[in-house]
C-alpha cells in the first residue's frame, strides 16, 4: 500500500481530504496529519509517505518551505499543494519548487480524484522498475549479511541501499511443526508479506533460505515484531517462528554490527521451542563451559550403566546454559559429536563391541541439526544404537554385561596407582575372590593382565604423540614408580618405553 498524509492549520480541510477520495481504492492508507509547516516535515521524516497534500498558507514554516526542504533530499514523493488564493505567481512557484499539482480550495472533488489517480499510475510505472531493481540491491546486501561469517559483506557499505535508506529490518526464523514440510515456509513468508502490506507496511527487499526470512521495510511500528509473532502463531502446522525486529533506520548500525546482530538472531533462534518475538539481540556469543573431566564423566556413567538416562540429564543442564550464554550452534554441535564419537570408542576399548561393530556415527548428521531440541534428539539417538545395540549381540547375556560393567570401571579409574580389584569386584557386586576366578573364566585372561594391558596401551600412545617426560607418563597411566612401569612396558613390548618412543620418531 501506498501512504498519504495531509497538512493544513484547518482541521477541517484534513477531514475533507479523507474523505473526498477513495483512498482505499487506489491502495492508500493516511498516516497522519499536521497543521502547520513543521509539522508536516516532521511527519514526513517519520513516516516518509509516498504522497503529500498541503496547504501553501500555514503559521510558521509554509507550505513552499516544507516542500524545498523536503526536495533537497527526496525527489520521489508526490506533493500537491492547496491555496485559497488564485494566483498565477504562487502556482508558477509551486510547480518549480517540485510540486505536482496546484489545486484552488475548496477542492473539487472531480479535480482531486482525477490528479491523485494520474500520479498513483506514474508512481505505478515508474515505481516498478525503482522497486525491482531497489529490491535486487536490497536481496543482495541481506544476503550477504546473513552469510558474511566473521568476515566482511562483499559490497561497499557506503554506496548500499541499506547506508543510504530508511530501513528497517525483520528477521524471521521458522521451526516446522511435527507434520509440516519445510517447503511449506516459502508459502507463509508470502503470506506475512501480505499480512504486512494489510498492515501499511511495504517490503523492500527480502531474502530467504530453508527456514529463514530477512526482510527490509521502512516506518516499522515499535511493537511490530509482537504482532507478527500473534499472526504467525495462528497459522496452521503447528511450526515455532522466532521474530526479531530492527525498527530504526538500518543504516547508522554499519555492516559489521548488523553482521553481528544477525548472527546473535541466528544463535537464540536454534535455542527457540515456542514462538516468540523481540528486537534485535546485541552482546557476544558464549562459550560451552564444559571441561574434559565432565565429559568423560558422563561417557563413563554411560558405560557403566549402559542406559541413556545419564546423558538426557547432562543434555538438559547443557542446553539450559548454551542458550542463556549464546553458545553457537556449531560449537554445541561439535561438543555432542565428539561425546558420542567418544562413547563409540571408549566402548570399543572395554569390548562391548569389535571395531568393525557398533554402527555407523555420522557427524554430519549432527551439524545439520536446524534447533537445540533436534541436536538433542540426535545425540541421544547415536547414543541408544551404540549402548542398545550391545543387547542385540548373540553373545549377550548377564556374565558378559558384568565383565562389560567391570572394564568401564577400569578405564575410568585405572589412572589411581592404588585402583585394586577389590573395589572393582565391589562394584560389580562380587566377592574378591569370585570375581577373580569369573573374569578370567568370561574373558580367558587375568583381570589385572586387562588393566596392564589397558595401561600400557595407554602409554604408548603418549609415548608415540607427545614429549611428555618419562615419570609424567608413568603417572597418567597408574603407575607411581617408573622403574616398576618401565618392567611391565619391557614384558609386554620386548623392549624399554625410551626405546619404543626412539623407534617411533625415527620411523617419521
Amino acid at each position: 500500500m501506498y501512504k498519504v498524509c495531509f497538512a493544513d492549520d484547518e482541521p477541517i480541510v484534513c477531514q475533507v481530504m479523507a474523505n473526498i477520495v477513495d483512498w482505499d481504492r487506489l491502495s492508500y492508507r493516511i498516516t497522519g496529519t499536521a497543521s502547520d509547516g513543521q509539522e508536516a516535515l516532521e511527519l514526513y521524516e517519520r513516516t516518509k509517505p509516498d504522497l503529500m497534500i498541503m496547504d501553501i498558507k500555514m503559521p510558521g514554516m509554509d507550505g513552499l518551505e516544507c516542500m524545498r526542504r523536503i526536495r533537497e533530499k527526496d525527489k520521489r514523493v508526490h506533493i500537491i499543494l492547496l491555496t485559497a488564493v488564485d494566483s498565477f505567481e504562487s502556482a508558477q512557484r509551486a510547480l518549480n519548487l517540485g510540486a505536482n499539482g496546484y489545486l484552488l480550495k475548496p477542492v473539487n472533488r472531480a479535480e482531486i480524484n482525477r490528479l491523485v489517480e494520474k500520479l498513483t499510475v506514474e508512481r505505478a510505472a515508474r515505481g516498478d522498475g525503482e522497486r525491482d531493481s531497489l529490491s535486487r540491491r536490497l536481496s543482495r546486501e541481506l544476503r550477504s549479511l546473513c552469510t558474511a561469517g566473521e568476515g566482511a559483506v562483499d559490497f561497499d557499505w557506503d554506496s548500499s541501499a541499506l547506508a543510504q535508506g530508511n530501513d528497517g529490518l525483520l528477521d524471521l526464523f521458522c521451526h516446522p511443526g511435527p507434520q509440516q514440510a519445510k517447503e511449506e515456509f516459502s508459502t507463509e513468508s508470502e503470506r506475512l508479506v501480505k499480512f504486512l502490506d494489510g498492515l501499511g507496511i511495504r517490503t523492500d527487499g527480502m531474502w530467504q533460505e530453508p527456514g529463514h526470512v530477512l526482510l527490509a521495510a521502512s516506518s516499522l511500528p515499535e511493537r511490530l515484531h509482537t504482532a507478527i509473532a500473534s499472526y504467525l502463531s495462528r497459522l496452521p502446522g503447528g511450526a515455532v517462528w522466532l521474530v526479531y525486529q530492527l525498527s530504526g533506520p538500518a543504516g547508522p548500525f554499519g555492516a559489521e554490527r548488523l553482521a553481528h546482530m544477525l548472527r546473535l538472531n541466528r544463535t537464540d533462534s536454534f535455542y527457540g521451542t515456542e514462538t516468540s518475538s523481540r528486537m534485535f539481540l546485541t552482546g557476544e556469543e558464549g562459550k560451552p563451559e564444559l571441561s574434559q573431566t565432565e565429559a568423560d564423566a558422563v561417557v563413563f556413567r554411560l558405560l557403566r550403566e549402559a542406559e541413556t538416562d545419564p546423558l538426557d540429564r547432562f543434555l538438559d543442564g547443557l542446553l539450559r546454559e548454551a542458550a542463556a550464554r549464546l553458545v553457537s550452534p556449531h560449537r554445541l554441535q561439535s561438543l555432542c559429536c565428539d561425546l558420542v564419537l567418544k562413547l563409540q570408542s571408549q566402548m570399543g576399548q572395554i569390548g562391548f563391541f569389535g571395531e568393525e561393530a557398533g554402527g555407523e556415527i555420522n557427524p554430519e548428521s549432527f551439524f545439520a541439526c536446524k534447533t537445540a531440541q533436534e541436536l538433542r534428539r540426535c545425540t541421544l539417538s547415536a547414543a541408544k544404537r551404540l549402548l542398545y545395540g550391545v543387547r542385540q549381540q548373540e553373545d549377550y547375556s548377564r556374565n558378559r554385561a558384568i565383565i562389560l560393567k567391570a572394564n568401564a570401571f577400569t578405564l575410568e579409574h585405572y589412572t589411581d596407582p592404588s585402583f585394586s580389584l577389590e573395589e572393582t569386584a565391589k562394584f560389580v557386586g562380587l566377592s574378591k575372590n569370585y570375581f577373580t576366578r569369573f573374569y578370567s573364566r568370561e574373558t580367558g585372561i587375568g583381570f589385572w593382565a586387562y588393566v596392564t594391558r589397558l595401561r600400557i596401551d595407554k602409554a604408548k600412545l603418549l609415548l608415540e604423540t607427545s614429549s611428555l617426560p618419562m615419570a609424567e607418563i608413568c603417572a597418567r597411566v597408574g603407575y607411581d614408580d617408573v622403574s616398576y612401569f618401565s618392567h611391565r612396558f619391557k614384558s609386554l613390548e620386548g623392549m624399554s618405553p625410551r626405546k619404543f618412543r626412539e623407534t617411533c620418531h625415527s620411523g617419521r
